[in-house]
């Protein structure tokens, strides 16, 4: 079977490897194809297209794209929803316009967030995190900041995370994020949608919420993650039927080279990329 890794993370965005190290891993243990699909950029994906026909693999062109829904929450119940776009076109306008808002945004947000840590006590500003990551401002690296001031590793998270979500969410809806991708030339998939819940209920996604995501020009939904146990895994999968939309999936890997947790553990395979790439041919 010719297995490849669809959803994976460099230092561009909040995961630790360089395109280089992440397409090393890929050809040592085996796998035919990879998307690097940062959080709001490709610039590691551009740099992984110079060098993937050296290690004999496919890169696939991606983007992960944070957004919000109204009437839905997402990561840790607050408002940040992803949707990954495959195959976009790396040099389009279009493309460059979303990621320069995305950036704009989350950059933004983090001021704000900082400012509300600033106000509880800490002493954190956009220029520490900057210096972090000067690529991604995000939750990771005022994490690591956090951490570096010498808040105690086991109190950050529950810091930081109510934080976050207080700042607000990006201004892009999900609807406008697909209709992003779309016009960049991508494939729209929905990411580890377990994490979906309606808002104040906490169901999980479910028929009407996905009619919707459909309805707007959802192409795909992101089944094969980690996040997703095995009765999610069943949930999604007869959505995906239902609805005649294909899945995906990927291990999300954000570590560092030498520790990789889940690179490649799922069951992802080169007819799942080929039917994704047939989708994009409508948008091209």
């Amino acid at each position: 079977m010719d297995r490849v890794d669809l959803h994976m993370h460099t230092f561009y965005s909040d995961g630790q490897a360089s395109a280089k190290e992440l397409l090393t891993q890929a050809r040592d243990i085996g796998l035919k194809a990879i998307a690097i699909s940062d959080h709001e950029t490709t610039r590691g994906n551009k740099e992984g297209q110079l060098i993937a026909s050296d290690y004999g693999l496919e890169l696939v062109p991606a983007i992960e794209v944070t957004c919000h829904w109204d009437g839905f929450t997402g990561h840790g119940n607050g408002p940040d929803i992803d949707v990954l776009g495959y195959f976009v076109d790396l040099e389009s306008d279009a493309l460059a316009r979303l990621e320069s808002s995305q950036q704009a945004n989350i950059k933004k947000r983090a001021e704000r967030v900082c400012k509300v840590l600033e106000s509880e006590g800490h002493e954190i500003t956009i220029e520490d995190v900057l210096e972090e990551n000067p690529y991604f401002p995000g939750f990771m690296p005022i994490y690591k900041t956090l951490e570096k001031s010498g808040v105690a590793s086991g109190d950050i998270f529950n810091i930081l995370e109510p934080s976050w979500h207080r700042s607000g969410p990006l201004d892009i809806s999900i609807s406008e994020a697909i209709a992003a991708i779309h016009e960049a030339g991508g494939v729209a998939v929905l990411a580890h949608p377990s994490i979906i819940k309606r808002e104040r209920s906490g169901v999980l996604l479910a028929e009407r919420g996905l009619a919707q995501l459909v309805k707007n020009g959802l192409d795909a939904i992101e089944v094969l993650h980690y996040r997703l146990d095995s009765k999610q895994r069943k949930h999604f999968s007869n959505l995906a039927r239902a609805f005649r939309l294909p899945i995906t999936g990927g291990s999300d890997e954000h570590k560092g080279f030498g520790e990789f947790l889940r690179f490649g553990s799922e069951d992802v395979t080169m007819d799942m990329l080929n039917t994704i790439r047939e989708l994009s041919l409508k948008y091209n």
